[in-house]
């Protein structure tokens, strides 16, 4: 039934505008110090709720109208910053510094574990998680991406809906962006080999899934 309806919404959208790497992410960081400052100036003369719908529709409208080379740092940057940006918010509102802030993003990313263990064993744990996250990289590089045709989200957008060809493009699509946040599991085993301190997986802890709603508080 659906694959054969017209679309509600049938706009064209220019083409994103595509960027050096260090540009794109100095734009977030920079976009993160006027979240804070936003909080603290502006909340108190527009109000909460209109400045939380004026930076949702900015955090939403930057991947759309930038991009970078790096197909890895755009899916990141896809959920990050706006990850960090509803703590930053949050924190602001709490009357934390900018720097204090950061601090607790830092800490809300990066749960340590209570359990005491012998060092030694945390480390070991902390290079298996960096090899699972390589593992993760090659899976997706010699079984997902090979299967990808060139341009699959225009493919996906073009064919009708509940087609098998669109049911295994949507499966490769949401395989491959699994293994990208898996990605993570690099940067955390790293710091638990580097610090001898065990650290929750990413996936044990769903902080993804507290963004929106601490934004909205």
């Amino acid at each position: 039934m659906f694959a054969h309806t017209q679309p509600v919404i049938d706009v064209t959208l220019p083409p994103q505008i595509v960027v050096p790497d260090l540009y794109l992410v100095t734009g977030h960081a920079l976009m993160l110090w006027f979240d804070y400052l936003a909080v603290r100036h502006l909340q108190p003369i527009i109000g909460a709720i209109r400045l939380r719908l004026f930076l949702a529709a900015i955090h939403i409208s930057i991947p759309l109208v930038f991009a970078c080379p790096s197909e890895l740092l755009n899916n990141t940057l896809l959920g990050t910053p706006w990850y960090a940006a509803s703590y930053i918010v949050y924190f602001a509102d709490k009357n934390f510094s900018f720097r204090e802030s950061l601090a607790n993003v830092g800490s809300t990313l990066l749960v340590f574990q209570e359990n005491q263990q012998a060092t030694g064993y945390v480390r070991i744990q902390g290079l298996a998680k960096i090899a699972r996250g390589v593992f993760k990289w090659a899976l997706m590089k010699s079984l997902v991406d090979p299967w990808l045709p060139h341009g699959y989200s225009q493919r996906l957008l073009a064919i009708p809906y509940w087609s098998w060809e669109s049911l295994w493009l949507t499966a490769l699509i949401g395989f491959k962006v699994y293994c990208i946040m898996g990605l993570a599991d690099i940067g955390v085993g790293s710091i638990q080999c580097t610090l001898g301190v065990p650290i929750y997986d990413i996936f044990d802890s769903p902080i993804l899934a507290h963004s929106p709603r601490d934004f909205w508080r």
